[in-house]
């Protein structure tokens, strides 16, 4: 294995042979590698090896070293190292995921009035303590719509109350989960035609809803009623709600169940399905109010 500094000056002999680091263009060629290194991890939930990255640029190893230390040094122009940095490194194996920068100026973005005008990352975390609180023990996910697709952004499991985990996943379960057609109901039709591309119907669908005019029927319901709550024989209670961007367009859908264990919530044990459906919908409803950017 070569060291640090072999790496360092084969790196060096590497970026004399490639020239010059400015393109005719103007653009700086260092500067747009970062970018895509951000870019492409961004769109890995399980990050990115260094091979993958060198591959991935046409670049050597040692080149690909040098960037990803680069931008995994906290940002001190920031002005402090808290500010963090724009990409993490796991250990065994070594993967490289965005770091916490990137959020932190998205953030920023949205709370002096950016465009995208959604929840801040801790307004959504706050939503997801409220919900916790108004259903204990249910389990509860909030979800944000990118384009034709549905991300997790943070969950909580019934039996882990006190965790709320940031999976920061596509949602790979289509037309079965309550925000799943949540999306479906609530996106823009170019949206929702290429996820229902993306996920047929045929293979995802089909099993559980018989045809499509049956999903089509159940989503204009949804969109009538202002959130989605799928009633399933035997299945968990399960309703979801959605979020919307200043501008109207849909942001994301927030939603909670009950565990698979049973119908009820653990602190109204003997209310009826109907009772406890009612109390899931109102709370999802109320918390996604509160996450809509109205300003």
């Amino acid at each position: 294995m070569k060291t640090l500094s072999a790496i360092m000056k084969i790196s060096a002999t590497h970026s004399a042979s490639e020239g010059p680091a400015k393109a005719s263009s103007g653009s700086v060629q260092s500067l747009a590698r970062g970018m895509a290194i951000l870019e492409m991890v961004a769109k890995a939930p399980d990050g990115l090896s260094l091979q993958e990255i060198a591959d991935a640029l046409g670049v050597a190893t040692a080149t690909a070293f040098n960037l990803t230390a680069t931008l995994l040094e906290a940002n001190a122009g920031a002005g402090s190292p808290s500010a963090g940095a724009w990409l993490e490194k796991t250990p065994r194996p070594v993967r490289y995921k965005l770091g916490p920068r990137l959020r932190q100026l998205a953030e920023i973005h949205r709370s002096t009035g950016g465009a995208g005008s959604g929840p801040t990352h801790a307004q959504c975390r706050a939503a997801m303590q409220a919900l916790r609180t108004a259903l204990p023990g249910a389990n509860a996910l909030l979800c944000q719509a990118v384009g034709a697709e549905l991300i997790a952004l943070m969950r909580i499991e019934g039996p882990m109350q006190d965790v709320i985990q940031e999976p920061r996943s596509p949602v790979r379960v289509p037309y079965s989960t309550a925000t799943s057609l949540c999306y479906l109901a609530f996106a823009d039709n170019d949206d929702r035609i290429d996820f229902q591309t993306r996920y047929s119907f045929s293979l995802y669908g089909a099993g559980l809803w018989g045809s499509e005019e049956n999903l089509d029927r159940f989503l204009i319901e949804a969109r009538q009623r202002g959130y989605a709550c799928p009633e399933t024989l035997g299945a968990p209670l399960r309703a979801a709600a959605p979020i919307y961007n200043r501008d109207g367009t849909l942001w994301g859908c927030i939603g909670a169940s009950t565990t698979s264990k049973g119908m009820a919530l653990p602190d109204a044990p003997s209310a009826t399905p109907a009772a406890t459906r009612a109390r899931i919908i109102e709370a999802c409803l109320r918390v996604a109010a509160e996450l809509t950017d109205r300003r």
